[in-house]
């Protein structure tokens, strides 16, 4: 389709005639982001901003950040699940003793 990032709406010929694709540099390292997911160019340069931001902030830490947060994410859902398991099972052999 012609929105990238799978959003809805409305897209076609509106945004390729509207110009509101926003480039962004940055100079010290050379990394460079487009955005063109809004129809406001103020809402692009914001979200190139960000984007930007965080690309370099991920160079700098070398990679590290999104993998350390990808690993506490999976321990942390692998708890919950424990915790549900274990409650299951709890309630499991509760419901046995009535009859």
């Amino acid at each position: 389709g012609a929105n990238a990032g799978g959003r809805s709406g409305a897209g076609g010929q509106k945004i390729n005639k509207t110009s509101s694709n926003v480039q962004m540099t940055h100079a010290p390292s050379g990394i460079k982001v487009n955005c063109q997911r809004e129809r406001e160019r103020s809402k692009n340069r914001f979200i190139a901003l960000r984007l930007l931001v965080e690309k370099v902030e991920f160079q700098h830490s070398g990679g590290k950040e999104k993998a350390d947060t990808a690993l506490a994410k999976k321990k942390k859902n692998k708890a919950r699940a424990k915790r549900r398991r274990t409650k299951k099972a709890a309630a499991a052999s509760d419901s046995e003793g009535e009859g």
